[in-house]
């Protein structure tokens, strides 16, 4: 169910890799778009979370179902970061085993948890921790500087 990519203020180029698009915003800073697979339980959040992203020039994937997001984390092509949650209810993964999986299929990937603080320490090691309740604002930071970044997360 990924949504539809808005450019506001921003011309798009494709580059050698087609998978990777330099969006170019008013400013000089130039902002590499990714593959984005968001795992939140609560709808609203997770509107906001894709909303944000897809202005930034990001391709959303969003997910309500962690297991869906699984299926999306083998199947698609590429995926540079992931945003989740940790718990899901009873009888689902949780996002700790989502960053494991995610970490072993896609090399490079980055990780952001939002969760209450008390997830953090089983999150240690697995990416970036943001404790719930997260503005977008402060998520929408995060995502740049874990995209503007090298490395693994």
């Amino acid at each position: 169910m990924p949504h539809s990519l808005e450019r506001t203020g921003s011309v798009s180029t494709q580059i050698a890799d087609p998978g990777i698009q330099v969006s170019q915003p008013a400013g000089d800073e130039t902002v590499v778009a990714a593959q984005i697979l968001v795992v939140q339980t609560e709808p609203d959040f997770l509107d906001q979370i894709v909303t944000m992203l897809s202005r930034a020039g990001h391709t959303v994937h969003p997910y309500l179902d962690p297991m869906a997001a699984l299926d999306a984390l083998e199947s698609l092509a590429q995926v540079d970061l992931l945003i989740t949650r940790v718990r899901f209810g009873e009888g689902n993964p949780h996002g700790i085993a989502l960053a494991l999986m995610a970490h072993t299929m896609r090399h490079g990937i980055k990780v952001i948890f939002t969760a209450r603080q008390e997830f953090a320490v089983e999150a240690e090691g697995l990416g970036e921790f943001m404790i719930a309740p997260v503005s977008v604002s402060d998520l929408e930071e995060t995502v740049a500087r874990l995209l503007n970044a090298g490395g693994e997360s």
